[in-house]
């Protein structure tokens, strides 16, 4: 920033206001030929007629006129009514005046106070007594003087007579003089005339316990106490008229004065038009001042005709023609009708005008109705770096409205007071702050849908691979992950991610479901709410939102995703037994279904070669290259290998047991089984010999026996089931899902039947009896696997696509929507492109999401957008091409609008106005990320947010129509009140109803004669020219009735901005000129009501406008105010009676806040440049009020706007555009403390 802080412009100036344009000169009424009103015509005829002989019937001359025209009550009023009160309070400050400044003609100056005092209590006695006819008045006159004047009269006199006490030397008060002050049109009465008359009883108010007034004078003692104690007449007269006591008599009187003067204007007119005791000359009198009225009214219309000619008839100049006022209307057709074409020029009936005749209103333009209406309306806001609140980041968080025009964004109803919402966020401001974002965290995330991923039972593992476009790092704290169950999302808690090899643009989720968890369903709408497309189970992942943290947003919705890799495991596959697996099979033998809750025999009881155990799973064989672990349990198990099979029994060797072996196969092994797939509806070989007792071919055998069955390769492919195919239990017609295990051996149950046969037939004692078999029993058998898929994102392949073994999804806060290339043409992105384009060069900061219903692809909308002007960020600069219209395609796909498929009319939402949109052919009425049937319109701004206004009201089917006027036709208002307009002026059945929702605009009658006046004394001035700053104040304020103040900086240049830190700023600079310019303060809802700004957009106006007038060699800037903070730092410690430190502090602040900026909070204190504020005046203000005790440790800040705080004795604007204003009321700084009690020392008394 350049240093020209000692380049001070030396011509100090507040700039011109709309107020001040006024010249009183220029009113027709501020020179008038006959100026008297009514009640002066009396007061002069009730003193004319003091002159005028009254002659009786005789022709003898008995006193005057005056009693006719000054006994009547209205002539009375009349005296009061037109009496001046400001004079008698300023003859009254001039007696002090001269009291304080003079030491001659000191005791008649005295005297007159009390004749003063004493005249108007007879003067106001003597208006009671007459006004008794009319109780009302009379009432309400009693009551002020009792409230009032009563309480004045003891201590009046009490100072009366102290001031008549000693010699004539030492008294006071001398004998009264005449004066050239009246009241009420009445010369003063000497102080002992008003002794001598009194005053009356005022039924008895005035002195109810005595008799007579010279009883209740007598009775009130003087009081000489206000004189001090001082001797000497001077210093006593001097004193007394400095004395509050004194002085406070004098004030009220001046006040009753006021009082009693307005009370009876109000009155008078009863009297002059509804009042039935005039005497009949005097009701003949009123009624010639009456039809005076009408002369006079015609006579000083010469003024105002006089300029009419000049301005009129010799410049040729003429007020500005009335021009059309213009209306919004919202059109509902009936249910049979689908469209409706509105022809322009269609009239329309609005109010009836002053002369009673219809007011008519055109529409501008044909407009296709239809059926549409708006079914929601929802916001998307990216934070910026302006968001952050305290420790809260919210740069680069999303938040997500589904219902933006709310208090809460969910629906909530918007408090009574606020008529507006802004379109793209909800923000609360606190002290100029932003205080909170009232908006729902954004929802965001992935999800994929895959039968990989029905899991129904035992300790299942989910391995989530992703190939990325970039490498991202994402803590565990950062998501969470969900999977669909019977009855809601199961959050997983077990989950890690990792980069895979190393390679950073992999990311890689591994997550576990426990056993004793409950089975993994297909996706439920109904239960897992949400919008997905999915019919198998679905796993997501949502982003989490962490105050602390910066949101990952921006980085994974940059991320294309390539490739997703899914693999799913169910217990372990290890070769070793484990019971981690699936246990729900359907399993058969030869001979019937098998119950696998219970202990089972896989093969019969006593099973033969061939004989077969047939595994089947509606959740295995459906994942194609599943890798398999049998697990078996076996119950009683031999504990050798001789004891599993009667092909090893021999008997006694040397006395073997004779049978015949029919069924054996070979001797002394033991059974293996053969495993066969059922493919094609035939059985096919696995694999030959596979052992089931043991771990392998030859050891030992154990009981619990796991081995692995991998079909993950491709000649395995025709044993799973195809994805959308139902499950069917085993039985003849089906071809595939299922395997057998195939008995190679039997277990000798029949050559032990033959043996045991021949042992009954021996008899010899040193034979054995043959063991029976071993039963093959399953104690428990379950199955362990695991399968993968994955799929790529980014081929084309139609066929591919169709058979793909997943689904991916983006997760968004309104609905989800899967994503492949195949269906946006376009490689996804991780998580949804919300805020991009798609090609992702555009980054919405904001956006709006129009939902309409009733609307198809290719029909026509015309949408009205009501906006509270004015409303916008008016330092923020309105970028070109602000605003971007987008419609919802098929597969959830923003596309922007042809140039001709929006015609916006509200310049970029700043002002209220009808867009018009045509449908394109391609939007589509499907869709998973919004609701379903409906045509979504999105309008979205890639910056400055709040550069848009806020807005009122959304409505389509509107229409604009301008006021029609009729030849030699002139309107007194062009302004038509909301619901107004409400039918076609020719009815038409099809249309069923016709709405104005808001009041009309832009419409301006003939202009005033004295708007006339103003701009064509202005005009001839400066002659459309601005070259005098006197000419540039004057023609932006015409120009820009917006505009509350303007104020010329002549010889003063600033370019470049405090933000960037290239301002210049120089009051010295020949050549240049700045204009700082104030907007109105009237319904204004700025962010910070203290440092009221002039849009931006206006300020560029009023630079073209002014540069079309000023000379070339003129260097013009337009710029806002400097608003320059002043702070307040100190103690402060409340009176006994407020002992709530934490309220009153709050109270105190807005005080000196309100102190400091009272235009801010009251449109009767102007707004001014410049200025100073010393601190001792601030002081006082607090020590003042009445909360306050006393304050210590007082500071004065000042701080500018560079960001220099400055501890000051007297702040003074540093600045010609500067403006002191108070910081926001909480920022100033102070410590409220209570009155501790007094602490009393004890003191020991003691003689001694």
């Amino acid at each position: 920033m350049s240093d020209c802080s000692e380049n001070k412009n030396p011509l100090v100036r507040n700039g011109t206001s709309q107020g001040q344009r006024a010249l009183a000169k220029l009113s027709p009424t501020s020179v008038e030929i006959v100026d008297k009103a009514t009640e002066d015509w009396m007061v002069w005829a009730g003193k004319f007629s003091d002159h005028i002989r009254y002659t009786a019937l005789n022709n003898a001359p008995v006193g005057t006129m005056k009693p006719f025209f000054s006994a009547n009550v209205s002539a009375q009023l009349a005296l009061v009514a037109s009496y001046p009160p400001e004079k008698l309070s300023k003859y009254i400050r001039e007696v002090l005046v001269r009291i304080e400044t003079k030491d001659t003609a000191l005791k008649q100056e005295f005297t007159t106070l009390f004749d003063i005092i004493f005249s108007y209590f007879t003067l106001v006695d003597r208006l009671f007594k007459t006004t008794r006819a009319d109780t009302e008045y009379n009432s309400i006159l009693l009551y002020h003087i009792q409230a009032k004047l009563l309480p004045l009269e003891a201590r009046t006199f009490a100072y009366y007579k102290a001031s008549l006490e000693g010699t004539p030397a030492q008294r006071l008060i001398v004998e009264s003089t005449p004066t050239d002050l009246d009241i009420f049109h009445e010369a003063l009465n000497g102080h002992e005339d008003f002794i001598a008359s009194g005053l009356s009883d005022l039924e008895e108010k005035r002195y109810p316990a005595t008799s007579d007034f010279d009883t209740y004078y007598s009775a009130i003692s003087s009081d000489s106490t206000i004189f001090g104690g001082l001797s000497g007449f001077k210093n006593r007269i001097k004193y007394i008229a400095q004395h509050n006591f004194f002085t406070s008599i004098l004030d009220e009187i001046s006040a009753s004065a006021t009082f009693i003067t307005k009370h009876s204007q109000k009155y008078l007119g009863k009297y002059l038009t509804d009042w039935p005791d005039h005497q009949p000359n005097y009701a003949l009198y009123l009624t010639w001042l009456q039809l005076l009225d009408d002369t006079k009214a015609h006579v000083n219309e010469l003024t105002g005709r006089h300029l009419d000619f000049y301005y009129k008839n010799v410049l040729r100049l003429r007020p500005l023609d009335q021009s059309p006022d213009t209306a919004f209307l919202v059109s509902e057709l009936n249910k049979v009708t689908s469209y409706y074409a509105l022809k322009d020029d269609t009239s329309f009936m609005g109010p009836k005008d002053e002369d009673g005749n219809s007011i008519t209103y055109e529409s501008i333009r044909e407009t296709v109705l239809n059926k549409a209406s708006i079914k929601h309306l929802a916001a998307l806001y990216y934070g910026g770096e302006d968001d952050t609140i305290g420790s809260q980041i919210n740069k680069g968080r999303l938040f997500a409205s589904p219902i933006i025009n709310s208090a809460d964004g969910l629906g909530e109803e918007l408090p009574k007071e606020v008529i507006s919402w802004h379109p793209f966020h909800t923000k609360t401001y606190a002290n100029a702050a932003l205080s909170d974002i009232n908006m729902p965290r954004a929802e965001i995330g992935f999800a994929i849908a895959s039968h990989y991923l029905r899991l129904k039972e035992g300790l299942r593992q989910i391995t989530l691979t992703l190939t990325l476009s970039r490498s991202i790092i994402l803590d565990a704290a950062e998501y969470k992950a969900y999977i669909t169950t019977e009855k809601e999302w199961l959050a997983l808690d077990t989950i890690t991610t990792e980069h895979p090899n190393g390679a950073l643009s992999k990311m890689q989720f591994k997550l576990t479901v426990p056993a004793d968890k409950d089975p993994v369903v297909a996706y439920n709408q109904e239960v897992h709410l949400g919008s997905l497309t999915a019919t198998e189970p679905v796993l997501k992942i949502i982003l989490e939102h962490q105050d602390t943290v910066e949101f990952k947003y921006d980085i994974l919705s940059s991320a294309t995703l390539y490739n997703i890799a899914l693999k799913v495991s169910v217990g372990e596959i290890a070769g070793a037994y484990n019971e981690n697996g699936i246990k729900n099979l359907e399993l058969h033998n030869d001979a019937s279904p098998l119950n696998p809750s219970k202990p089972f025999h896989p093969w019969g009881a006593e099973p033969t070669i061939g004989n077969s155990f047939i595994i089947g799973s509606d959740e295995i064989f459906y994942k194609k290259g599943a890798k398999l672990q049998l697990n078996f349990k076996w119950k009683d198990l031999p504990e050798d290998d001789a004891s599993i099979d009667f092909d090893n029994y021999e008997g006694v060797w040397w006395y073997p047991v004779p049978y015949n072996s029919n069924n054996s196969v070979s001797g002394a092994g033991i059974p293996q089984v053969e495993i066969l797939k059922l493919s094609k509806n035939r059985w096919e070989q696995v694999k030959a010999d596979e052992p089931v007792f043991s771990a392998s071919s030859g050891s030992p055998i154990i009981n619990e026996v796991g081995f692995v069955l991998n079909l993950s390769t491709n000649d395995h492919r025709e044993l799973f089931l195809a994805k959308d195919k139902a499950w069917k239990s085993y039985a003849a017609d089906v071809n595939k899902g299922f395997i057998k295990l195939k008995l190679n051996h039997d277990f000798g149950h029949r050559d032990y039947y033959n043996a045991l046969q021949s042992y009954f037939k021996l008899n010899y004692s040193y034979h054995t009896a043959p063991i029976y078999p071993y039963q093959p029993t399953l104690d428990s058998f379950s199955i362990s696997y695991e399968a993968s898929c994955n799929l790529l994102m980014y081929t084309t392949s139609a066929n591919t696509f169709t058979e793909r073994p997943l689904a991916f999804f983006h997760i968004g806060p309104f609905g989800d929507s899967e994503q492949h290339r195949v269906l946006q043409k376009s490689t996804p992105k991780l998580v949804s492109k919300l805020i991009r384009s798609a090609t992702g060069a555009f980054k919405a900061q904001g956006s709006l999401f129009i939902g309409l219903e009733h609307l198809l692809p290719g029909d026509t909308q015309s949408v009205l957008f009501q906006v509270q002007e004015g409303s916008e960020d008016p330092l923020l600069d309105k970028p070109d091409a602000h605003l971007k219209w987008e419609y919802l395609t098929a597969h959830n796909v923003w596309k922007t609008f042809d140039d001709d498929g929006v015609g916006d009319n509200t310049s970029g939402l700043i002002e209220s106005g009808i867009i018009n949109f045509i449908i394109p052919k391609d939007a589509s009425l499907v869709h998973t990320a919004f609701e379903n049937n409906l045509i979504w319109i999105r309008c979205s701004v890639q910056e400055a947010p709040d550069a848009v206004a806020k807005i009122i009201g959304i409505h389509p089917n509107a229409v604009a129509v301008k006021r029609a006027i009729p030849e030699d036709t002139e309107y007194e208002s062009m302004l038509t009140a909301a619901g107004e307009i409400k039918k076609l002026q020719e009815p038409d059945a099809r249309i069923k109803k016709i709405e104005q929702p808001y009041s009309s605009f832009d419409g301006k009658p003939t202009e005033g004669d004295e708007a006339f006046y103003l701009r064509a004394s202005e005009r001839l001035r400066h002659k459309d020219r601005a070259i005098t700053i006197w000419d540039i104040e004057r023609l932006v304020l015409q120009a820009f009735p917006e505009i509350y103040k303007a104020k010329c900086l002549n010889h003063t240049k600033i370019e470049g901005s405090l933000s960037e830190g290239d301002l210049v700023y120089n009051e010295i600079a020949p050549g240049h000129i700045v204009v700082i310019t104030i907007p109105n303060l009237a319904n204004r809802n700025d962010i910070d009501p203290l440092k009221p700004y002039t849009k931006k957009s206006t300020l560029k106006a009023i630079k073209d406008f002014l540069g079309e007038r000023t000379s070339c060699q003129v260097t013009l800037h337009t710029a806002q105010p400097d608003f320059e903070e002043v702070k307040v730092k100190c103690t402060i410690t409340l009176r006994d009676d407020f002992p709530d430190v934490n309220y009153y502090k709050e109270v105190i602040q807005h005080d000196i806040m309100n102190f400091l900026s009272p235009w801010a909070f009251s449109s009767d204190t102007d707004l001014n440049f410049g200025g100073r504020i010393h601190q001792s005046v601030l002081i006082d203000f607090i020590e003042e009020l009445p909360y306050v005790d006393f304050l210590t440790d007082f500071e004065l800040m000042h701080l500018t706007s560079d960001g220099t705080t400055t501890k000051v004795d007297e702040a003074i604007a540093s600045t010609g555009r500067s403006i002191l204003v108070s910081v926001p009321a909480l920022e100033h700084q102070l410590t409220v403390l209570l009155n501790e009690p007094e602490e009393l020392l004890e003191i020991n008394c003691f003689d001694e």
